[in-house]
């Protein structure tokens, strides 16, 4: 039987006991008859439990956007534009170094103690990595370490330029009636932060921070965060992201995902590719028209 015949039958119990029950009274073997009634109503699937078919495979509609933030909602590269005012002819070698080394902190404290209740006893927040991203950055360059300077720089972070597209995107995705969330390694400060500075308090119905976990992506804890927060299944979250790393591991963990693949880049040699892709969030519009539209 194909699961779909078997999540009808169970809804059918759930939607209308009474009407089951009569049906089932002359039944000699209960769930079989109840599979068969599914199988009859199948083509209905969509309207009652909201699933529908995708090149003939059954879905479930998306019911959640969640976006990471950093790269994604946030340019982490307008950096550059104050680290070169600080440092000339340096200000992109310090937002692309900075950027790696703070990912790089955030895998080796997740990688090298990952499998206590606790969280890893290595965690420190991401403000905290994000600062000492910098310095190590900074010493990298042989650049002189000027407190006044790292102070603003890192003061930048919580305020960095939000892509042109995204508060419209986030607009229209609202007016469909879906929840959209943010799942971030940023701290609880950092991204309360940067969501009012973006102007997009309104448009998101939750800002999730891995804080409380004290493990960072690509984790499935990490992942495992969104279900905590929103009574949804794995598939019926749309992850977006446009780190291809966290696109795969969203992937791994069952989200159904789009990769906004802002650089051109290559997909990455490991499998599964993600859902989708685009160039930008607009992406992500025509990736939802496409997944909940009903095919049967």
């Amino acid at each position: 039987r194909s699961s779909v015949c078997i999540h009808l039958a169970s809804s059918l119990f759930k939607m209308a006991p009474d009407m089951i029950q009569i049906y089932l009274k002359h039944a000699s073997n209960p769930l079989e008859a109840t599979i068969c009634l599914a199988e009859m109503i199948e083509p209905c699937a969509p309207m009652l439990i909201g699933m529908h078919k995708v090149a003939g495979v059954w879905h479930m509609k998306i019911k959640a956007i969640v976006f990471d933030a950093y790269g994604t909602l946030f340019e982490v590269y307008s950096i550059q534009v104050l680290a070169e005012e600080f440092y000339p002819g340096q200000g992109a070698d310090i937002a692309l170094k900075w950027r790696d080394k703070q990912i790089e902190y955030t895998r080796l404290i997740t990688q090298s103690d990952p499998h206590q209740a606790s969280g890893s006893q290595y965690f420190r927040p991401f403000w905290e990595l994000t600062r000492l991203s910098l310095e190590y950055t900074l010493d990298r360059l042989h650049l002189e370490r000027e407190s006044g300077q790292i102070e603003k720089l890192i003061r930048q972070y919580a305020h960095l330029t939000p892509f042109p597209e995204n508060l419209a995107v986030l607009q229209k995705i609202k007016g469909m009636g879906l929840t959209t969330a943010i799942l971030s390694n940023g701290s609880v400060d950092m991204l309360a932060s940067a969501v009012k500075s973006a102007g997009m308090e309104d448009v998101l119905d939750h800002v999730i921070s891995v804080d409380p976990i004290r493990l960072f992506k690509t984790s499935p804890e990490s992942y495992g965060l969104v279900q905590q927060t929103m009574r949804v299944n794995k598939d019926e979250v749309l992850f977006v992201s446009s780190n291809a790393w966290d696109a795969l591991g969203d992937t791994w963990f069952g989200f159904t995902t789009h990769w906004v693949n802002r650089q051109g880049l290559p997909y990455e040699a490991l499998t599964p590719r993600p859902h989708f892709s685009g160039s930008d969030l607009n992406s992500v519009l025509s990736s939802l028209e496409h997944w909940n539209s009903t095919k049967v």
